[in-house]
């Protein structure tokens, strides 16, 4: 089934908006992605993708952030994130 989402790109003084259709699949990643954006910003202006349903949020739940991704760290102490959409 499809579903029509309106996506945000935002960033401190812009955004890009725009519409897409995709599958209930599609939507799983989309807010996957979506939340590790937010996980991974560090600060307000750094783009973000926010995801509306008939301009109703589809990411409501903050909590849900920390639930996303794995945080790697090397030997010289350089981290980062990264988001495994293999298994969802």
């Amino acid at each position: 089934m499809s579903k029509n989402i309106f996506v945000s790109i935002e960033g401190c003084d812009d955004s890009t908006d725009f519409y897409l259709t995709c599958t209930d699949e599609q939507l799983v990643f989309l807010r996957e992605f979506a939340k590790m954006t937010k996980k991974v910003s560090d600060y307000s202006c750094m783009p973000i993708i926010s995801l509306y349903d008939d301009e109703e949020s589809l990411d409501k739940d903050e909590s849900d952030y920390e639930n996303v991704g794995t945080f790697f760290e090397d030997e010289e102490g350089d981290g980062y994130n990264e988001l495994d959409t293999t298994k969802l």
